[in-house]
């Protein structure tokens, strides 16, 4: 190989690595950034974690004729969608899932004799869609 092609692929490879370098502080940058964009929905999944636990305690406090299964197979469904930005498909998976959890308990001869929604996409879907049928139990803000 001549110095010349030498020189140029020396020149080349420095040049590679300041690029490199270069994509990795933006990297970093914008990995810190997401970081600090994270620290609030950690803490919404905290607070969300106690309240799911709050439940779970009164559940096991309340009496027993609150929670012990019925024989006539009604059942109650409890939808808490998001109202934050870019929920968009979080809450359309929510609400598929719903969906294909109703049509499971209507395959199974069980009726679902009220949902309650929460949030403001979720009350705005099942008040289109379950309205019709009397299934919306709503309470609360849209």
């Amino acid at each position: 190989m001549k110095p010349r092609q030498l020189l140029r692929r020396i020149n080349a490879i420095q040049r590679i690595v300041k690029i490199t370098r270069a994509m990795e502080v933006v990297a970093s940058t914008r990995l810190r950034k997401l970081e600090l964009k994270f620290i609030p929905v950690k803490e919404y999944c905290n607070i969300l974690e106690d309240i799911v636990r709050q439940i779970y305690i009164s559940y096991h406090n309340l009496p027993n004729f609150w929670f012990r299964p019925r024989s006539d197979g009604n059942i109650l469904i409890v939808v808490i969608g998001s109202d934050r930005g870019l929920c968009g498909a979080f809450n359309f998976e929510l609400l598929a899932k719903v969906k294909e959890l109703i049509q499971q308990l209507e395959a199974g001869n069980k009726k679902v004799i009220d949902i309650i929604p929460v949030g403001k996409k979720c009350t705005s879907y099942c008040r289109r869609i379950y309205e019709k049928e009397g299934l919306i139990n709503y309470s609360g803000k849209e």
